[in-house]
C-alpha cells in the first residue's frame, strides 16, 4: 500500500526526470536531491494546509498537534471543519511543479 510519503517521493522523481537532472547526477546525490524536494513539498502542502484555518481552527488545532492524536484525529479534524485537503493537496502539487519547472505547466 503506497503512503503519502511515497507519492510524494514519486510526484518528486517524475518532476526531477522532467527536467533531466537524474542524467546529471549520480544515484547517491539523487536519492539527497528527492529527500530534499520531497520534505519542501511535505512543508509547502502543511503550510497550504494551515493557511486554510481561521484563527479559532488554528488554536484548537495546536491543542490536537501538541497532544497525543493519531493521524485519523487530525484529519477528523479538517473533515470536521470542512477544510477540503485533497484540494489543497492537489493544487499545493500543481504550485509546486510550476515552481519547480519555472512555468505555468498546470491544468488549473
Amino acid at each position: 500500500m503506497a503512503t503519502e510519503n511515497d507519492a510524494i517521493n514519486q510526484f518528486v522523481t517524475a518532476l526531477i526526470r522532467e527536467k533531466g537532472i537524474d542524467k546529471t547526477v549520480d544515484e547517491t546525490v539523487l536519492a539527497e536531491i528527492v529527500s530534499t524536494m520531497s520534505d519542501q513539498l511535505e512543508e509547502y502542502i502543511n503550510r497550504a494546509l494551515l493557511e486554510a484555518l481561521n484563527d479559532d481552527q488554528i488554536k484548537a488545532f495546536g491543542e490536537i498537534v501538541n497532544g497525543e492524536n493519531s493521524v485519523d484525529e487530525i484529519n477528523n479534524f479538517f473533515y470536521n471543519n470542512n477544510i477540503n485537503t485533497q484540494e489543497i493537496t492537489v493544487r499545493s502539487f500543481q504550485r509546486f511543479r510550476d515552481a519547480y519547472l519555472g512555468a505555468n505547466t498546470s491544468q488549473e
